[in-house]
């Protein structure tokens, strides 16, 4: 087996090439390749989805997808929606929601997943749901929801995890820990409750602690995510049509922004919550619709929907989100069909326009994708 170079996080810098208009027309830097993987969080035998992205978004399935973790899924919460799957680097992280556990695969030239030896790894918890890691890639952070605890592991440059002392830990008073974020310098772990915002801080080790005061609310937070400049904390809400914000203080603490939360433009629980990579823009999705709500977040906090917004996709029941690192284009994906469909983003993000022949089929009849992660910059040696 080839050797790999060791890949570029979704997040991290990527070269694109870009046609006369502007327009996305290429792949990741030269001799790398781009793919999307979905957890299908199938019960009996759960897999992962895997596809090569086209030049033009549109999506290839990947020989032998979908491809088994090693775990069983199917009990991942209804309201909750994104953050299931995770990549840093070349390697590809999966929650397995009903064996409590998290296979880990590393990423070969061609898209392929090799499991890596040991997965998948016991979370110590019950009910693995949301799934991060820190941009070094050294930790890797998973909430818990049945058994209200985070388990941290620290990440070997195999993919290996090795829970750090004193994992799981309990989040003493807290209720359903469902989606998590952490900041740019990873010291400060944000983590949804059923009514409440956890701050949790992280020490070289590893180890988690209250950072401050959990931040009350009356709402369910569930799909949590920063802003790049870890300014502004964006929240989904899952039981109820509505989305947040909070300002971020440097300790951790929280403040509601002026007349958050706002409404996500239609009557339905808000599922995935995404910023755009590159613009002041929030994207959200909402429970058994096809829609895509965009929003534009100004200096104060507060969410002015785009004009058009909701806009429909092509979707059925559409709940995971994720951008190209392009961000001209995004992928949905859709529960009610078991499909993925491919967006392309306007300018300012004033359309949501499906890509004409870009609905693919997830390969799974048990399909219940509760998470996309899109990889750039994978290479072979």
């Amino acid at each position: 087996m080839k050797k790999l170079h060791r890949g570029i996080f979704v997040s991290s810098i990527v070269l694109f090439m870009f046609n006369s208009s502007g327009s996305f027309v290429g792949r990741s830097a030269q001799g790398s390749a781009s793919f999307l993987y979905v957890n299908n969080d199938t019960p009996i035998l759960n897999t992962v989805a895997g596809f090569g992205i086209n030049s033009d978004g549109t999506l290839s399935q990947l020989g032998n997808s979908p491809f088994l973790t090693g775990g069983v899924g199917g009990r991942t919460d209804p309201d909750f929606s994104n953050a299931s799957i995770h990549v840093h680097d070349n390697f590809l992280f999966v929650a397995n929601s009903l064996t409590n556990n998290v296979s880990v695969f590393t990423i070969r030239g061609d898209g392929s997943l090799e499991t890596v030896p040991g997965s998948p790894f016991a979370t110590g918890g019950t009910n693995p749901l949301g799934i991060t890691s820190n941009q070094r890639g050294t930790f890797l952070f998973v909430t818990n929801r049945d058994s209200n605890n985070i388990s941290v592991f620290s990440i070997s440059t195999n993919g290996v995890l090795t829970p750090v002392s004193g994992s799981p830990f309990p989040t003493t008073g807290l209720a359903t820990p469902t989606g998590l974020a952490i900041n740019i310098s990873g010291s400060l772990l944000f983590v949804g409750f059923r009514n409440a915002i956890g701050t949790f801080s992280v020490d070289a080790e590893g180890h988690l602690a209250a950072a401050v005061a959990p931040q009350s609310t009356d709402f369910s937070a569930q799909s949590l995510v920063l802003h790049r400049s870890d300014r502004f904390l964006s929240v989904g809400i899952g039981d109820s049509a509505n989305i947040a914000v909070f300002f971020t203080a440097p300790n951790g603490s929280l403040l509601a922004a002026a007349g958050s939360p706002d409404a996500n433009g239609t009557a339905r629980g808000t599922r995935a919550v995404v910023f755009h990579p590159s613009a002041d823009l929030v994207f959200a999705t909402a429970d058994s619709l096809a829609t895509v709500s965009v929003f534009r977040l100004v200096f104060t906090g507060l969410l002015s929907p785009v004009p058009g917004s909701p806009f429909s996709t092509d979707g059925s029941d559409s709940r995971a989100f994720a951008f190209h690192p392009s961000g001209e284009i995004a992928y949905l994906a859709n529960r009610g069909d078991r499909t993925i469909t491919v967006l392309r983003i306007g300018k300012n993000g004033e359309s949501v326009t499906p890509v004409p022949g870009g609905k693919t089929p997830l390969g799974s009849l048990l399909a219940k994708p509760s998470g996309l992660a899109v990889a750039t910059g994978i290479r072979s040696l």
